[in-house]
């Protein structure tokens, strides 16, 4: 999934991107083995990205602060509309008890996300073009 690409050359903002693609290749690989046999597994590592996300979303918007971006709050209201939304998908899951319909739409629709969400509009915050086109 990960792709040099997604560099937007900010270090530490990188490598929580990569984590981040990691982990979510982490949760395909667990699915396509079985949800099943994996749920644990699976748990773990949606509990991880969420945790995860909050804390790279505030570095993110930090490092927004520190550098005056001018899309700051349109780029805040991404992340309070993921958090939302991956709240619901967790809700699902529970709800579900992690079934495997429910695993695969949450993992596929929060990959999708995160992967527009850096090659379009994580770039622009170091004034890279987009990847991909809103």
């Amino acid at each position: 999934m990960w792709r040099d690409e997604f560099l937007m050359g900010v270090p530490h903002i990188d490598a929580q991107h990569r984590s981040l693609f990691g982990k979510a290749g982490e949760l395909a690989d667990l699915i396509s083995q079985g949800v099943d046999s994996n749920r644990e597994a699976i748990i773990g590592v949606i509990e991880f990205l969420k945790n995860y996300a909050i804390t790279h979303f505030a570095d993110e918007e930090k490092y927004q602060e520190e550098t005056n971006y001018e899309n700051i709050e349109s780029h805040k209201l991404q992340h309070k509309a993921f958090i939302k939304t991956f709240l619901t998908h967790e809700k699902r899951l529970i709800d579900s008890g992690f079934s495997e319909a429910e695993v695969k739409h949450a993992a596929n629709s929060l990959t999708e996300w995160l992967i527009h969400h850096v090659s379009n509009l994580d770039l622009r915050i170091v004034g890279k073009k987009p990847l991909d086109r809103d």
